[in-house]
């Protein structure tokens, strides 16, 4: 079914999901060349190009999508990650607030948390991220979001007991073994080296993980 804007856009998603984002590209543009009026397909094609920061196509695309059927929370939300991407993070903020104000996730707060994090707004980007986890401690995204900001910071201790939480939840995943183990590799080396080695056990010959 070649033509077909369903078999089209399961094509982009997978291919998406395999993170072979011009491969994605390709299908949801074939999509929109074949089904001009099709919403779907070209909203599709817009969150693909914004992922790879093609942010003047993906203007023009936004443009081409009608009002009605782009919730305004949404089309924010997609603002405001282009302006982040432009480097404009005091417009992103405002953007990203608004969307995550009028329909609170964990992407919005996450895109959110980098405009603020930009900006300086240190103290406040944990304690939003933190008040979030309040409500939603199993929130991996958010989780993950907020154990990189504090390792990023040096903040040993906040970052284990992030990560600590998310190896509760995730206990097979290298990423997380391999970031539990970088900030335990002060306070105890011996539990560092066998998180470090179970993660290369997961993902072996990984460069992140040796390094660690």
């Amino acid at each position: 079914l070649p033509d077909n804007s369903r078999a089209l856009l399961l094509a982009a998603q997978a291919e998406s999901a395999n993170n072979d984002l011009p491969a994605a590209e390709g299908w949801a543009r074939h999509a929109v060349e074949v089904h001009p009026d099709d919403v779907d397909a070209r909203k599709m094609l817009v969150e693909i190009l914004l992922q790879q920061n093609k942010l003047a196509e993906t203007s023009e695309q936004m443009a081409l999508l009608p009002e009605s059927v782009m919730p305004e929370p949404q089309r924010n939300l997609s603002r405001g990650r282009l302006a982040l991407a432009q480097g404009d993070f005091a417009a992103a903020e405002q953007l990203l607030r608004e969307a995550h104000l009028a329909e609170p996730s964990d992407n919005s707060l996450i895109f959110l948390s980098m405009a603020m994090w930009q900006q300086g707004k240190t103290a406040d980007t944990y304690a939003m991220l933190e008040s979030w986890l309040e409500q939603n401690p199993d929130d991996l995204p958010v989780l993950n979001q907020l154990g990189s900001l504090y390792m990023s910071a040096a903040r040993d201790t906040d970052a284990i007991r992030v990560y600590e939480t998310l190896f509760s939840l995730a206990p097979e995943d290298p990423v997380v073994l391999n970031n539990l183990a970088w900030v335990y590799r002060k306070s105890d080396t011996p539990k560092a080296l066998e998180l470090a080695a179970k993660a290369l056990q997961l993902a072996p010959g990984s460069a992140p993980i040796l390094d660690t």
